[in-house]
């Protein structure tokens, strides 16, 4: 037997890639990472268990214990999930070797973990839920300062007479900076369009194990401290929209439930909202093509959440009210049949290699590694323009090109456009090496605030970004709140089109109070919060109305056979008075909400 393996523990940085069978035998073969390789090719065979508690403790707190059999080897691994900003999945690992085939926690002696271990009884509750048995095929990549090991992995996941496949690439950080991880997945995407795995191994484990529908995950509030600078400010919020849309991948792919659909597409709206609230300090081609993206997105969700909103605000109340109605039911059973499709655009959508590239250029940009960089390695094609352009890929001989030439301008920083990260202007050319008079304050461009912001020497960076996040709030509280205010004078004039775009800045000021409330004191905030809210819900029936206008007219259009039978004439008649009842309901309710929002002092 080989030595034991002396106790460990690390943080695991990893990006887990779903593949197909011909894609991991592409990713293989890949030049552009055998130009990479370090190291030779290592074969293994990994058997794994699975332990949890009766009640699941383990998977309560997102904790992973496993026993993983290499050989004759039995290796003990307890997984804890980390705080981490990166949007990488990040855990500390507790691993150490065993003898057996049962987890052995005495020896894990950390003194958090022992308390909940005793207080549990663990040892001696803890029993098998699922196995993993797949063949894995490693390489370790270096790309400057940091090493990568890219583990292909083939096999299945097994819970009593259920299994799942295993099919998969994962990009593990050995050393260096965790964003490199990104601009490697950038470039193999050009040639190997994958799709991203939002769970481990162990989160699809139990999810095979007890046959759980993946429900959809409400968004937080991230806790913003008092002296917060604006950049920490806004890539904290930032990171927490992106966490709550992706935390939503498998509720929109494998779930039922329309609050799936639903908060996607928030943790999405909420993102496209801080950007536009603080565009003045992104450069305008990562602003147009993020948001751009983000809008792409959430167009394609939309459908789904309007039939979902249709059939149960209007169809679904009518017809149980009034269930002898032929028409009714008709029209219910059409509208299911078209949410049906959009959903399935929905997911297509998650599923494509358009929102994969989105995603992963967005965690480039948010990722902050605490090391300096002369820029990306891997300018992948897929980073510098819109993800719709769908001309040919790079092959993995145009990215090495790139990378080559990378290499040969080491060291003239000031020439490259740092692309891994989010509020960098543009940088300094040759014919303009000093900064400009108005950057000279003495920390922008120091070689600490450079190595705080993953800055490369000579590169703009607003001064703005460092003062006091709520400065900037109270200032973007006033701009917002004139913008609504404007919006809502001679509100017994405004159209349907007006009343429209006042509902939009009421939600825009929501969200900016939602963002950066908790830097302030009192209960003015959430009594502003809930006026707000109160606004936008009594003008949500004119969007309903529109939106339902629109959904009769694709019935008809779908089903014209339908048109001319009296009973759907009949329920068309009653889905449209129903609507105008709300219509009319809301627009009264907003008068006294309107009226509630103008006695608030914000400022």
């Amino acid at each position: 037997m080989s030595p034991r393996l002396p106790g460990r523990i690390g943080d695991e940085y990893e990006l887990k890639l779903e593949l197909t069978p011909a894609q991991v035998t592409s990713l293989s073969r890949n030049p552009l990472l055998h130009s990479l390789t370090c190291d030779r090719a290592a074969a293994q065979r990994l058997f794994s268990t699975y332990f949890d508690t009766p009640a699941r403790r383990l998977r309560e707190r997102e904790m992973a214990l496993r026993v993983r059999r290499m050989g004759r080897r039995r290796v003990q691994t307890l997984k804890v999930p980390a705080n981490g900003t990166s949007g990488l999945q990040h855990f500390k690992e507790y691993e150490c070797e065993i003898k057996g085939e049962r987890p052995q926690l005495s020896s894990i002696t950390e003194k958090h973990l022992r308390t909940f271990i005793d207080k549990e009884k663990l040892a001696d509750s803890v029993a098998p839920v699922f196995v993993t048995d797949f063949a894995r095929r490693r390489l370790r990549l270096a790309l400057e300062e940091t090493t990568i090991e890219l583990a292909l992995d083939r096999g299945e996941i097994r819970s009593g007479d259920r299994s799942m496949p295993i099919c998969e690439a994962e990009l593990e950080l050995v050393s260096g900076r965790p964003s490199r991880i990104y601009e490697l997945a950038l470039a193999l995407h050009e040639s190997v369009p994958f799709r991203l795995e939002s769970r481990t191994k162990a989160r699809r484990g139990y999810d095979l194990a007890t046959n759980v529908v993946p429900p959809p995950v409400y968004g937080e509030r991230p806790a913003l401290a008092s002296g917060i600078s604006l950049r920490d400010a806004i890539l904290t919020i930032a990171r927490a929209c992106r966490d709550h849309f992706r935390a939503n991948e498998p509720a929109v792919l494998g779930g039922t439930n329309p609050e799936g659909i639903h908060q996607m597409r928030v943790g999405i709206r909420r993102l496209r909202a801080l950007l536009q609230a603080v565009r003045r300090f992104l450069p305008t081609v990562r602003f147009e093509l993020l948001s751009g993206e983000l809008g792409w997105l959430q167009r394609e969700l939309g459908p789904a959440r309007d039939w979902d909103v249709f059939i149960a605000e209007s169809l679904e109340p009518l017809a149980a009210g009034q269930p002898e109605d032929t028409g009714l039911a008709q029209l219910l059973a059409d509208a299911g049949a078209l949410r049906c499709t959009a959903y399935e655009r929905a997911r297509a959508a998650v599923r494509g290699p358009r929102y994969s590239r989105l995603v992963l250029q967005l965690n480039l940009w948010l990722s902050q590694d605490d090391m300096p960089t002369n820029g990306p390695l891997l300018a992948a094609r897929g980073s510098a323009r819109p993800c719709a352009d769908e001309s040919a890929p790079a092959t993995a001989k145009d990215v090495m090109a790139k990378q080559s030439s990378k290499r040969r301008r080491r060291g003239h920083g000031r020439r490259q456009h740092d692309e891994a990260l989010l509020f960098l202007d543009e940088p300094l050319t040759e014919e303009d090496p000093s900064p400009p008079a108005e950057m000279a304050d003495p920390h922008v461009g120091s070689p600490e605030t450079r190595r705080a912001g993953n800055l490369s020497p000579g590169v703009r960076v607003d001064p703005r970004l460092d003062r006091p996040a709520r400065e900037f709030a109270e200032e973007l509280f006033a701009e917002r709140d004139r913008k609504l205010r404007k919006r809502g004078r001679n509100r017994e004039k405004l159209d349907e089109a007006q009343l429209h775009r006042l509902r939009i800045e009421a939600k825009k000021m929501r969200y900016a109070f939602e963002f950066f409330g908790g830097l302030f004191e009192g209960k003015a905030v959430a009594k502003a919060v809930r006026a707000l809210s109160a606004i936008q819900d009594s003008l949500g029936g004119l969007n309903d109305a529109a939106t339902g206008r629109s959904l009769l007219q694709e019935l008809a259009q779908v089903y014209p056979e339908d048109g001319g039978r009296p009973e759907i004439a009949h329920a068309t008649g009653l889905v449209t008075g129903w609507q105008v009842c709300r219509l009319v309901e809301g627009r009264s309710h907003f008068d006294r909400c309107w009226k509630r929002y103008k006695k608030l002092a914000l400022t």
